[in-house]
This record gives structure tokens, C-alpha cells and sequence, in this order.
């Protein structure tokens, strides 16, 4: 029985297998064209046999006859090769532009001075706290909380008027109806 925990990593693989199998089997016609092309290539090298090439390469010294030279023998002082035969590099020129160039109406930035830093002296370390002695205890009452009215004060808080009714009689007339 197969563990389902590698079952992820498998589907994973074999997908990736399918694919390059795919990949591979897609670019085999093309190395088939490539050697079939390459096996009708004509025998003659580079294009067809009646054209004249653009330009010929000519190897340094190309024109130079192989003439046969003496056996090699050690010579107690090297001789010296002319330079007067050696001809200059052509100089390169370079082409001016044809368009305006912008001139800058702002002036350019100027160097600031380098000023190096001036030495500071390093801080000191700050000593550890001593341990300080806790005062003794005091018989000093504590204050009353917060949330506990004022005391009060010798002055009365001012009068207020407020309206008060008072009754009054008034005679009201009734009528009964006698009768049964």
C-alpha cells in the first residue's frame, strides 16, 4: 500500500515528465530537417559555386613570400628591428553634431571643500545608582480620598428665590337634579 503523503509529490514528478517527453518529441523533426539539410548542402563551402564573394580576407603577412631561413642560433646580443617600416594607426575622427546643443542658462555646481571633523571627546559613563536607605515610617495621618465632599465653610451659599403656589379659595356653583 502506497503512503498518501507522497501521493502530491508524484503527480508533481510524473506531470513533469509528460512535459519534457513532449518537449522532446516536439524538436525531433527539427534535427531531422537540420541533418537533411545539412547532408544536400553543396560540397563547395559558403553559397552557390558562380558567385564572387563581397569581400576576401587577407591574413596579416599574407603577402609575404615563405622564403626558407637560416638554423637558429643564439646570439650573444639582440639585434635591434628597424622601426621606420612601422606605419602609424589611422586617426580617428570625431564627428560634430549636427544638431544645437542646449547650453545651460543655470550655473554649474561647484565643488564644496571637504572640512574634516573635528575631534569630540568620548562621553563619560554614568556611575550606578547607590542603593539609598528607604525613610522610616512616619505616624503623619493620610490625606482624606478625593471623591469626599468639601468640608464646609463658615459662609452660607447664596439665597435663591423660587416661586412657590399657595392656595386659594374659590366658590364654584353645583347644580344637583332631585328626583327618582
Amino acid at each position: 500500500m502506497r503512503d498518501n503523503a507522497y501521493d502530491p509529490f508524484e503527480r508533481r514528478r510524473t506531470t513533469l515528465r509528460i512535459i519534457f517527453f513532449l518537449i522532446i518529441v516536439g524538436t525531433v523533426p527539427f534535427y531531422i530537417g537540420g541533418f537533411v539539410l545539412w547532408g544536400t548542402a553543396p560540397a563547395g563551402g559558403r553559397g552557390a559555386g558562380g558567385q564572387t564573394p563581397i569581400a576576401t580576407i587577407t591574413p596579416v603577412g599574407g603577402d609575404n613570400s615563405a622564403t626558407p631561413s637560416p638554423i637558429a642560433s643564439w646570439t650573444p646580443q639582440p639585434t635591434r628591428t628597424p622601426v621606420a617600416s612601422i606605419v602609424p594607426p589611422p586617426q580617428f575622427i570625431i564627428p560634430t553634431s549636427a544638431f544645437p546643443t542646449a547650453v545651460p542658462t543655470q550655473p554649474l555646481p561647484t565643488a564644496t571643500p571637504f572640512i574634516l571633523p573635528t575631534p569630540t571627546p568620548a562621553p563619560t559613563l554614568t556611575p550606578i545608582p547607590s542603593a539609598t536607605p528607604i525613610p522610616p515610617a512616619t505616624d503623619t495621618p493620610l490625606p482624606p480620598p478625593t471623591d469626599t465632599p468639601p468640608p464646609p465653610t463658615a459662609t452660607p451659599p447664596p439665597a435663591t428665590a423660587t416661586a412657590t403656589a399657595t392656595p386659594t379659595a374659590t366658590a364654584t356653583a353645583t347644580a344637583t337634579i332631585e328626583g327618582g
